[in-house]
């Protein structure tokens, strides 16, 4: 259930980053680049955070 929505949480980084994007003057290959940069480094970051958060909603 954590990672689903570590990933989740990833994913959604990473499309806000392409969004941002749009309205600069950036290639398709930065802007991939950098939101599988995002979405790594947003995974790594909320991977301990989601993981309390579900252990202590648990019970």
């Amino acid at each position: 259930m954590a990672w689903g929505l570590t990933l989740l949480l990833a994913l959604m980084a990473a499309g806000a980053f392409i969004l941002a994007t749009l309205a600069g003057d950036y290639g398709w290959g930065v802007r991939v680049g950098g939101a599988a940069w995002v979405g790594f480094l947003s995974s790594i970051v909320l991977s301990p955070i989601v993981a309390s958060f579900v252990h202590k909603r648990g019970r």
